[in-house]
C-alpha cells in the first residue's frame, strides 16, 4: 500500500517537475517560434467535390504541430537555422479545424499557440447549366452552404428565375419621337400660337390687298 502511495505521488509530481522545466527564456523563445508560423488553404477537387489542403510554413525544430484529423504530432526535421513546410490534406468544406502548436523537449507537453482554420462551404451545384439564368442568385454561388438535394435545389433555382424574368409587357416600349413632340409642343405652345396668329392676320391683309387691286 505504502509503495503504491509513493508510485502515485511521483506521478503526480513527475508532470509539475516538466512542465516547471518550460520556462523563462526556453518558453519565450518558443513562443515566438509558434507565432511565426502562418498557415495557407488551397482547394483541391476531388470528384464532384472539394476538399482543402492547408500549408504552414515557418515551422522550425523547436516546437511541433498536432493535426487534430490524423491525432499525429508533425516535426520539422530541418536545420535549427531554417524553416520549413508541412503540409495537411483532405480537409473538409464547411469545417472548423484546430491545429495545436506544442514545444518540443522540456516544453513537449506545453501547448504554445492554437491555430483555427476555418474552411468555407462548398456548393457543389454552383456551375450547373441551370444557374445561367441565375448566376446573382445565392444558391448559384461557389462557396455558399447548399445542404439541398439536386431536385430541391433545380427547384429553388427555377422558381427564382420565374420572379425574376422581366415579362414583355412589364416594361411598354415608349416612341420616343412621339415623346419628343409632346414635350416640344408643350413647351414651346404658346410662342407658336402667337406665330400662327400673325401669320394668318399678315395672309389676310395681303388677300385684301390683293383683291382692291384687282377691283381697280
Amino acid at each position: 500500500m505504502k509503495r503504491f502511495i509513493y508510485i502515485l505521488i511521483c506521478l503526480m509530481i513527475f508532470p509539475t517537475i516538466i512542465s516547471a522545466a518550460c520556462i523563462g527564456e526556453e518558453k519565450d523563445r518558443l513562443q515566438k517560434f509558434a507565432n511565426n508560423i502562418t498557415y495557407t488553404l488551397e482547394e483541391v477537387p476531388i470528384a464532384d467535390n472539394v476538399y482543402f489542403k492547408a500549408t504552414f510554413t515557418g515551422l522550425t525544430t523547436g516546437v511541433s504541430l498536432f493535426d487534430p484529423i490524423s491525432f499525429q504530432y508533425y516535426n520539422y526535421t530541418g536545420s535549427n537555422e531554417t524553416t520549413g513546410e508541412i503540409e495537411i490534406n483532405s480537409l473538409s468544406s464547411g469545417r472548423s479545424y484546430m491545429f495545436s502548436i506544442y514545444g518540443t523537449g522540456n516544453c513537449s507537453s506545453e501547448k504554445i499557440r492554437t491555430i483555427t482554420i476555418n474552411t468555407p462551404y462548398y456548393n457543389k451545384y454552383y456551375d450547373d447549366p441551370i444557374c445561367e439564368k441565375a448566376k446573382n442568385y445565392s444558391l448559384c454561388q461557389k462557396w455558399v452552404q447548399n445542404d439541398l438535394n439536386y431536385e430541391q435545389f433545380t427547384a429553388k433555382v427555377n422558381e427564382y428565375i420565374k420572379q425574376n424574368t422581366v415579362k414583355p409587357n412589364d416594361n411598354p416600349v415608349v416612341d420616343n419621337n412621339i415623346f419628343d413632340f409632346l414635350e416640344f409642343y408643350h413647351k414651346y405652345y404658346w410662342p407658336l400660337l402667337i406665330g400662327l396668329i400673325i401669320i394668318f392676320i399678315i395672309l389676310i391683309i395681303i388677300w385684301n390687298i390683293q383683291n382692291k387691286k384687282n377691283k381697280l
